[in-house]
């Protein structure tokens, strides 16, 4: 039998495409299968790494949750005998913060009776008195260099178990009345050494011939709410103009404002007794304006410099025993008066004193307590 040729032609030709698409096919196949393997990896590798980043996020929360809080709180000045200007970046390093640490850690146990603590360094600040700006050479970033300061700490630390509320409360009398603990007589070993960020082998030493520690706060130098203790009503300032040099306070369910605690402005109070914890609240809104009491009532206005505006934006704040978020303020200038919320408006703030006087603020009428809650 003999194929014509066309016959062959065309049977050929439609072979060549059965295959072409077979291939076709057969390749689409394949190469969905790869991408498909490969999608499935990387979702894989995904869930992989999301589990990790979940696993690590919850140890950290739960490492950062412990290492945050911290039954006491206190400041530490240090004043620095040397006036050598220094680079700020200095005194923030990892290697001076352990330098820092180790030394004020031997220094309060040795204070402290029959209780040992390990405490942390929560911030290190350097109080310039005198600082000027220096350029170390032309290629780099200008670099401000501090002078004559007193290098000023924020640690917390916890009492070890064995320590009862008396032994608690002995040592803290310790150190917040002890303020030349190493007598008057500069003593050499009582230095910290500075370290450069760049360099760990270029150090300045630094001699401390005063140290006073004062009982502090969880909440210094944090923004926080300020809300009432019994209804989800806040603090809030009503900030129509903040050129303004006075704003009304109210208690209100919508707005609320955010306050920075800061160290109180009238200082002299603080010196006369360590032991207890000053404050002021500034705005964070209004550019230098403090709470503050006027004609027993509480209102926001900016800082004058005054006498009288210092002693009336600086509150004694005290802490429940029960709750380290729930505190009162009291006034300095006018006795045995709180910030409260007025009982007729229930709107503003004013200053009144309670009916009895209570030892501590876990009886007071709670329109008296306030929580502090931070900005997070």
């Amino acid at each position: 039998m003999v194929l014509h040729p066309r016959k062959l032609c065309r049977c050929d030709g439609r072979h060549r495409k059965i295959l072409l698409i077979a291939f076709i096919i057969g390749a689409d196949f394949w190469l969905g299968t790869i991408l498909l393997a490969s999608v499935i990896t990387n979702f894989e590798n995904n869930l992989t790494i999301l589990d990790r980043y979940r696993t690590q996020s919850k140890r950290s929360q739960t490492q950062g949750s412990g290492a945050k809080y911290y039954e006491n709180s206190f400041r530490i000045d240090y004043t620095i005998v040397e006036s050598t200007c220094i680079p700020i970046d200095w005194f923030n390093t990892n290697a001076t913060r352990a330098s820092i640490f180790h030394l004020t850690n031997a220094k309060l146990n040795m204070i402290t009776t029959n209780s040992i603590f390990n405490m942390n360094i929560i911030s290190v600040n350097p109080i310039i008195k005198n600082n000027y700006t220096i350029e170390s050479n032309p290629f780099s970033r200008v670099r401000t260099s501090v002078c004559d300061y007193v290098l000023q700490l924020y640690i917390g630390f916890n009492f070890s178990p064995y320590c009862n509320d008396a032994c608690q409360t002995k040592n803290i009398q310790l150190l917040t009345f002890t303020y030349k603990p190493f007598g008057d007589s500069l003593d050499h070993s009582f230095s910290i050494a500075l370290y450069s960020p760049t360099s760990t082998t270029s150090t300045v030493v630094l001699n401390i011939y005063q140290f006073v520690i004062y009982q502090s706060s969880i909440y210094f130098h944090k923004q926080v709410y300020i809300r009432s203790f019994n209804e989800s009503h806040y603090v809030s300032a009503l900030i129509l103009d903040p050129t303004a040099l006075r704003t009304s306070i109210v208690i209100s369910r919508i707005d609320r404002t955010l306050f920075l605690i800061t160290n109180p402005l009238n200082e002299r109070l603080v010196e006369n007794n360590s032991s207890i914890i000053y404050i002021s609240l500034l705005s964070t809104v209004v550019p230098n304006a403090y709470l503050r009491h006027e004609n027993a009532r509480i209102i926001l206005r900016k800082n004058d410099e005054s006498i009288s505006f210092k002693q009336d934006a600086t509150f004694k704040l005290l802490i429940s025993k029960n709750n380290k978020n729930v505190v009162a303020f009291q006034a300095l200038d006018l006795a045995d008066s709180y910030i409260a919320i007025d009982s007729e408006s229930k709107t503003a703030l004013v200053l009144r004193q309670p009916k009895s006087k209570q030892l501590d603020i876990d009886h007071f009428d709670t329109r008296f307590l306030f929580e502090l809650h931070f900005n997070k």
